[in-house]
């Protein structure tokens, strides 16, 4: 499955020519980007902080604040939401584009953990000039392989659209 991460830039003035998924990852609702529709097949909207404990955080919007919301940290049942949304699309698209405000760390988590998942490796998105959130990254791995044995997330045949 090819996987691709942008920033929330980038996202806004892109094109794709295959069926494609977003999973668009910023602090708050009031951020998300406009994402353009051409050959969307879904988007999903997950608003979480960029932290890996709790206690410190990444953030181009929220740079005054000292605590991070209880609900802005990133937990199972985010992972949930993004398997869920993932695999109800794989059979019918080409690209999973994982998007968030900078482009480095919380999207390069989601397409890190994605691409281990579906393509048994998720390395490329552990390279310069990636900082892939550990937190994202370890959870979604670990929802996956946790459901994966009551018959959660069954895999469909990958193909590369309809």
């Amino acid at each position: 499955m090819n996987i691709r991460v942008m920033n929330r830039y980038d996202i806004q003035e892109a094109e794709f020519d295959c069926p494609h998924i977003v999973i668009s990852i910023t602090d708050d609702a009031e951020f998300f980007p406009d994402i353009p529709e051409k050959n969307c097949q879904g988007i999903i909207k997950i608003a979480v902080w960029d932290t890996e404990d709790g206690k410190n955080f990444r953030s181009i919007h929220n740079l005054g604040a000292s605590d991070i919301p209880t609900d802005k940290i990133f937990n199972t049942h985010h992972a949930q939401e993004i398997l869920e949304f993932v695999f109800k699309h794989l059979h019918k698209i080409g690209l999973i584009v994982c998007q968030c405000d900078v482009g480095l760390s919380r999207s390069a988590a989601t397409a890190a953990a994605l691409s281990k998942i579906l393509n048994g490796s998720g390395e490329e998105f552990f390279k310069s000039p990636y900082i892939p959130n550990r937190l994202i990254y370890e959870t979604i791995i670990n929802e996956y392989y946790h459901n994966r044995k009551d018959g959660s997330y069954k895999r469909p045949e990958i193909t590369n659209g309809p």
